[in-house]
C-alpha cells in the first residue's frame, strides 16, 4: 500500500504490525514516511507521485504538530533499533533525522 500511494491505509497496517511487534524496524520507519508523504503528496495528482522525491526538513512545514512528534518518534527509534547499520540511512536522508533530532531535545 505504501509503493501505491494509499498511505492512510499503509499507516493502518503498520499499526498493526506494531501492535505484534514494537520494534519492527521496517515498520517504524515506512509509518513515519507514509505520514510526510501523505502531506507531502495531498495535493499532487497520482501520476506525479513517486518514490524518486527525496523527503526533507521542509516537508514538516505542512504537516501538523502532533503528526509530526509521531513522525520524528517512528524515524529516531527505527534508527535506534540497530544505529550500526544502515538500512534506515538508506531511505531517510541524515537531515530528517538531526530535523528529528533536534525537534525531540525540545
Amino acid at each position: 500500500m505504501y509503493k501505491e500511494y494509499r498511505y492512510d491505509q499503509a499507516i493502518a497496517a503498520f499499526d498493526k504490525a506494531l501492535q505484534k511487534e514494537p520494534l519492527m524496524r521496517g515498520s517504524l520507519m515506512y509509518r513515519g514516511l507514509a505520514r510526510i508523504k501523505k502531506y507531502k503528496f495531498f495535493h499532487r495528482d497520482p501520476a506525479s507521485k513517486s518514490d524518486d522525491i527525496p523527503v526533507t526538513p521542509e516537508d514538516f512545514a505542512f504537516i501538523p504538530q502532533q503528526e509530526q512528534e509521531m513522525i520524528c518518534n517512528d524515524l529516531l527509534l527505527a534508527n535506534e533499533v540497530d544505529e550500526s547499520d544502515y538500512f534506515v540511512h538508506k531511505y531517510v536522508p541524515e537531515a530528517v533525522l538531526n530535523y528529528c533530532r533536534e525537534k525531540h531535545s525540545r
